[in-house]
């Protein structure tokens, strides 16, 4: 994923932003506004579901990522390429938590999915289940843990339009696709700096399927 924040924002993450699946065009919209303002966090670290309560021992959520412009924030969660499951509240737990920071700011939440497949997705102990039937199952549930300032009507309202999600197939075509067209470049450094690390993405997913 790192690879992907060292390549030209235009045409490459722009491309991806633009493949991204879910009723998304508002945030989709904004993100492509604002492509190169974004900054990236990998492993940003826990983040507690209530100021008074530790980061650990189930009381937090640890996204794989954090993307943020000046009126988006972006939480991504990538599962394996082959395989993986979420567990059984994660979903709507990231969900309320990243609504929850934008809620402070202003910016337009999103929630991205990484999966290795298109959903259905594999939730611990409920088998397969659509993004939005799993968040919508566990809500209330998370509330009573997650302090948000935000009902859960209000919540409910925003799922659809807040979640997204790709497959590393989608990204690694996306790559390949961007990278031939912009062969224009070709020969010279900045094209074959551009080419290593595309292709490095490329391989690192085409080795994990």
């Amino acid at each position: 994923m790192q690879g992907l924040d060292f390549l030209p924002r235009q045409p490459f993450l722009e491309a991806i932003v633009g493949a991204l699946k879910g009723n998304t065009a508002a945030v989709r919209t904004t993100l492509l506004a604002e492509i190169e303002q974004a900054t990236f966090t990998f492993l940003p670290g826990p983040i507690s579901f209530k100021p008074d309560l530790p980061k650990a021992h189930g009381y937090s959520v640890n996204p794989d990522g954090v993307i943020e412009t000046p009126s988006a924030h972006v939480m991504v969660e990538a599962k394996r390429i082959s395989s993986g499951s979420f567990q059984a509240e994660q979903l709507a737990r990231e969900f309320v938590i990243v609504a929850r920071e934008t809620n402070k700011t202003g910016r337009r939440p999103l929630l991205l999915l990484v999966l290795g497949h298109a959903p259905p997705v594999s939730i611990a102990g409920a088998g397969q289940q659509m993004i939005d039937e799993a968040i919508r199952s566990k809500l209330k549930a998370v509330l009573k843990k997650v302090a948000s300032p935000l009902s859960y009507e209000a919540l409910d309202t925003k799922i659809d339009g807040s979640v997204a999600w790709i497959t590393w197939q989608t990204i690694a075509k996306v790559l390949h696709d961007q990278l031939e067209t912009f062969k224009a470049n070709s020969g010279t450094s900045a094209y074959s700096a551009v080419e290593r690390i595309a292709q490095s993405v490329i391989s690192a997913i085409a080795s994990h399927q």
